[in-house]
């Protein structure tokens, strides 16, 4: 869902626009999120996870379906070492609405009265709490359906431990090098 001009290049060519010079200062051009895939998945299948989960993102610009316009976005699939398969998604916060505009002028504001001559609209609705859940709870519904596929058991659940009933602190993740060191009995 990248604008023309980024065919002719590449996404890579959008990303370093969307942070240089055609960028204005106070912009917020891009979300990076990062999801777990889940490790009873074939390599195969959690690239057609992450590729499913990056179709959802990009037309999650607006609250409701209907509305026209899809989010620029590039994922990476990441093996971890088998022990930690994940996919890094960079989503962009300005919807392509189908209008050629180029480069320079992407990331400029958005013209209401003239949206040809002013910059890609802005998505809000990222912003929200509420796109937060969602996004999570698509993320629960596509893995799930993933794992069902493979015959393994759904076990992603988007909710809170608080809204599951479970009376568990969330922890704080530390990492394989801080955990090694903690086992070490070295202070961190």
């Amino acid at each position: 869902h990248m604008p023309p001009w980024v065919v002719a290049e590449s996404p890579t060519a959008f990303w370093t626009a969307a942070e240089g010079r055609y960028s204005r200062a106070n912009a917020r051009t891009a979300i990076m999120i990062e999801f777990a895939l889940p490790k009873d998945l074939t390599p195969t299948a959690q690239n057609a996870l992450a590729r499913e989960m990056a179709e959802a993102m990009a037309a999650m610009g607006h609250e409701t379906a209907d509305d026209a316009g899809r989010l620029p976005v590039t994922y990476a699939v990441h093996e971890g070492f088998g022990r930690n398969p994940h996919v890094h998604l960079l989503l962009s916060t300005s919807l392509n609405d189908g209008i050629d505009r180029p480069a320079p002028r992407w990331f400029r504001r958005f013209n209401a009265r003239k949206p040809a001559d002013g910059g890609a609209r802005s998505a809000e609705y990222v912003t929200k709490r509420r796109w937060v859940f969602r996004v999570r709870e698509t993320w629960a519904r596509l893995a799930n359906a993933a794992l069902r596929i493979q015959g393994r058991p759904a076990n992603f659940d988007h909710r809170s431990n608080a809204d599951r009933g479970l009376l568990l602190v969330p922890q704080i993740h530390l990492g394989p090098r801080i955990a090694h060191q903690a086992k070490l009995g070295i202070a961190t």
